[in-house]
């Protein structure tokens, strides 16, 4: 196959009468081919410097100086593999581009797809990690790129197949393919819109360069190897929407240090988080029933693992390599089940902590293991999680004891949002809960939208849980007055922080000192 890797011409006489797929594959510098004039099977007509099937019209080998010519109409699988390209125009007499037959063309720059093609192969530009501009012809009555989004869109299907480092999804596409942006190492970040709820196979392989991801809350399925080795990423929270991971989706993801699962997924598949090396704080929720072989075998600078309540089962090698982990915390009555090695080459003195009364559980499915229980956890289940994880996070600081129940859980906010109240009332944060039962919390978080910020002082004006507070306002006056004038509160100087209660919803007028009067918004 790679017999012509470091030719730079070609020449085919009129005996060869048999070429395969890929005869040429890898001829990254290859420059010129010509293919005898008698040769009955093959031709290079008009000068094109590429080796043309004659009876088929298909391009089968295609070099740095090919010119497809307009009688052409497919170009075949692996015709441009691995090949030096820089631009090369597509005639719109092309239907079909076959399998590979552009991939690893790293030096290519931009691709225009005629509305004649209805067939584009797997894998057709994967690799083309060069590319800035995609585009599809309008009319073309398969593929599209809507909203001038440097994409390549299956119509029907509304998903994207081949993207480039310039891509902005649209909000219509529901599905990003297999391979669409594998190995674009230039990639920083992208906006996956809310309509999304698949992300293929190798989606998002090798991009290196990527240092924020966001997963919309649409988002219900993640592919084998989606993200695996996008090593800039440093924090992840899988939406409560995703139900499934593949394979290997985030292996050797090594810049990863916080990951959050949310509360829908049951099953972490086959080393998911395989060699996230500095991945230092986990939470797992608590949805998941088993934690697959490979899990989270190597990631070494865990220092403390929390198992929640609902995990029944914990696979081969799955935290193998966790050498720093100092404790774990099983909230389970029941000891998951170890599939073996589960925990290979992590310290078996470790403190293991389990709920109260659960020993004669823990010691003989988990006696080969560790050596040190501790029955500490309290039997009552604490399970807490945000209302919005676009808003924020929810998480237990303190797990609940035995002595006395009690436990504390805190909520932090994303930018351009605020904690607002816990799902029983509670304001507090970090927030001290004693259990009596089961308990679930949710928080829940309120945008920032009108909070204002005085003349850029520092003062700041916000509505919070049904009061108007005024924040930084030291030796300020402060007068708060209905939308009708009427005098609600007035202040002679304020402190560090000013709350004023407020008993119907509607719109007010806060007036600081000698600063311009604002608006503030308070809802119910």
């Amino acid at each position: 196959m790679y017999a012509f890797s470091f030719s730079f011409w070609i020449f085919l006489s009129k005996i060869l009468g048999s070429i395969h797929n890929g005869a040429f594959a890898g001829s990254g510098s290859l420059t010129s081919i010509v293919v005898s004039s008698d040769n009955a099977i093959f031709d290079s007509r008009e000068n094109c410097n590429a080796i043309i099937e004659t009876a088929s019209n298909t391009l089968i080998c295609g070099c740095v100086n090919t010119t497809i010519p307009s009688s052409v109409t497919m170009i075949g699988d692996f015709a441009f593999f691995e090949i030096r390209l820089t631009t090369l125009t597509i005639p719109i007499s092309i239907i079909s581009i076959g399998n590979s037959a552009f991939s690893y063309c790293e030096n290519l720059r931009w691709v225009i797809i005629p509305n004649s093609v209805t067939s584009i192969g797997e894998y057709a530009f994967t690799g083309c990690s060069g590319l800035t501009s995609i585009s599809v012809s309008s009319g073309n009555p398969v593929y599209d790129s809507r909203e001038n989004c440097n994409a390549i869109i299956e119509t029907a299907s509304n998903t994207i197949i081949f993207g480039c480092v310039t891509t902005t999804i649209p909000n219509s596409v529901t599905s990003i393919g297999d391979y669409a942006f594998s190995y674009y190492s230039d990639l920083t970040t992208l906006t996956i819109p809310n309509s999304v709820t698949s992300i293929g196979n190798y989606a998002f392989y090798n991009c290196s360069g990527m240092t924020s991801l966001t997963l919309p809350n649409s988002v219900t399925s993640i592919g084998d190897y989606a993200f695996s080795f996008c090593s800039g990423l440093t924090t992840l929270t899988i939406p409560n929407s995703v139900i499934s991971i593949g394979e290997w989706a985030f292996s050797f993801c090594s810049g990863l240090t916080t990951l959050t699962i949310g509360n829908s997924l049951t099953s972490i598949s086959k080393a998911a988080f395989y060699y996230c090396r500095n991945l230092t704080t986990l939470s797992i929720g608590n949805s998941v029933t088993t934690i697959g072989n490979f899990a989270f075998e190597e990631c070494n600078s865990l220092s403390s693992l929390t198992i929640p309540s609902s995990v029944t089962a914990i696979g081969s090698y799955a935290f193998k390599g966790g050498s720093n982990l100092t404790e774990i915390n099983c909230l389970g009555a029941t000891a998951p089940e170890l599939w073996g090695y589960s925990f290979y080459n992590v310290d078996n003195t470790i403190p293991v902590n389990i709920p109260c009364g659960s020993l004669a559980s823990y010691q003989p499915e988990w006696s080969y293991s560790f050596s040190n229980f501790n029955e500490i956890l309290s039997t009552y289940t604490l399970d807490v999680y945000s209302s919005d994880d676009a808003m924020g996070s929810a998480s237990i600081t303190t797990l609940p004891n035995c002595d006395d129940n009690t436990a504390v859980i805190e909520a932090t906010a994303n930018d351009g949002y605020h904690f607002d109240h816990w799902s029983d009332g509670s304001t507090a944060n970090p927030y001290t809960v004693q259990l009596t039962d089961n308990t679930t919390l949710i928080a829940y978080f309120s945008s920032n939208t009108g909070i204002e910020d005085i003349d850029n002082s520092g003062i700041l004006v916000y509505a919070k849980n049904h009061q108007i507070h005024i924040d930084a306002a030291i030796g300020e006056t402060v007068s708060v007055y209905t939308i009708d004038g009427r005098t609600l509160a007035a202040l002679p100087k304020a402190t560090e922080h000013v709350t004023i209660p407020v008993t119907v919803a509607g719109v007010y007028l806060v007036k600081i000192g000698n600063y311009p009067a604002r608006k503030v918004v308070v809802t119910w």
